[in-house]
């Protein structure tokens, strides 16, 4: 069994690949955004990620085939505009994409609640670096956070699914490159101001998504470690 993950550009899965890796994921990766051939089925998958920033036409059947993913209950992540493909494809609708740079984003009271969550700040700034947003969630979704103009920052959909319009996976030469290709500057001073907050709260929200919506037997997967529920 193997995680997907599916890149729309060249940055990776980033600090939430590294945090699966550590906790017995075997990552599988196809590059969406070098016209690689997503899966036709889901078959000896367990979780599925979709991450960056795409331009153009999407493959065909990638709304279908993460709609299959949500109703088999497997873990499915959204990072950048992967959470507004998410969301468009469990019946939501995208939107148009804030612009490039740090926004703050602040946790709804059902945000505050959930479990992924817990810890972070009720406030905190976020980079965003994408080509959409999500302009309307699916019926069963829920707003985790807001961005300042009131915009879907994070979402979850059932207990499996959570999208995040921000890109927390990214590091320091990986912003830098993500603000470019959106269209901002690479060099902002705001970076060196909030990437260390962000980077922690990154990997408190990533090792919650391991350990609670995609956890894997450590012990089957060869590691030492035990893990706790």
């Amino acid at each position: 069994m193997s995680t997907l993950i599916l890149q729309l550009d060249d940055l990776g899965a980033g600090i939430l690949g590294r945090i699966l890796r550590d906790h017995g994921h075997r990552l599988t990766t196809v590059r969406l955004d070098r016209g690689e051939a997503a899966p036709d089925d889901l078959l000896d998958v367990q979780a599925v990620v979709i991450c960056g920033r795409h331009e153009g036409d999407l493959p065909t059947g990638l709304d279908s085939l993460l709609a299959e993913a949500q109703a088999a209950d497997l873990p499915l992540i959204g990072l950048g505009d992967g959470a507004a493909v998410i969301a468009r494809a469990l019946g939501g609708e995208q939107g148009s994409a804030l612009a490039p740079g740090w926004h703050p984003m602040k946790l709804t009271p059902v945000g505050r609640e959930d479990a992924v969550l817990a810890g972070v700040a009720w406030t905190s700034e976020q980079v965003v670096a994408g080509g959409s947003g999500v302009k309307a969630l699916p019926k069963a979704g829920k707003a985790l956070a807001n961005f300042a103009d009131g915009s879907i920052a994070a979402f979850v959909i059932g207990l499996r699914t959570y999208g995040f319009v921000a890109r927390p996976e990214l590091g320091l030469g990986e912003i830098a490159k993500a603000m470019q290709a959106a269209g901002g500057a690479a060099s902002d001073p705001a970076t060196a101001t909030h990437l260390p907050t962000a980077e922690r709260l990154a990997r408190r929200i990533f090792t919650a998504i391991a350990l609670l919506v995609a956890p894997v037997d450590r012990v089957n997967a060869g590691l030492a470690k035990d893990l706790h529920y």
